[in-house]
């Protein structure tokens, strides 16, 4: 099996995972995943690596993204009501209203 396919399948059953609620994705390394417009209430995403992935429209309420790597991702329109982004690291990262966060923001978009 080559490796781009095996990496497809994982991202593929991790995003499973994620879309069945109620499993963790601690410290998952989804570097460049497309979560568009996916629900992921809940989600618990604690310490998460999704540098430079797509949450666009993504529903994040409740969701606990503590600690989790966010550089780059585009969070435009995403709905983030009660998520707990403690920790998170957002530099570079577009957030829900298309601004980009400054490269300092740590668990809020400056």
């Amino acid at each position: 099996m080559s490796k781009m396919r095996l990496h497809k399948e994982l991202l593929a059953a991790a995003v499973a995972a994620f879309l069945m609620g109620g499993c963790a994705g601690g410290s998952a390394d989804l570097t460049g995943a497309d979560f568009s417009r996916s629900v992921l209430t809940r989600a618990n995403m604690d310490s998460a690596i999704l540098r430079n992935a797509s949450l666009v429209g993504v529903d994040l309420r409740g969701a606990n993204l503590t600690s989790a790597i966010l550089i780059g991702t585009d969070l435009t329109g995403a709905r983030l009501d009660g998520a707990n982004l403690s920790g998170s690291q957002l530099g570079g990262a577009t957030w829900t209203d298309g601004h980009v966060c400054a490269i300092n923001s740590v668990g809020f978009c400056l």
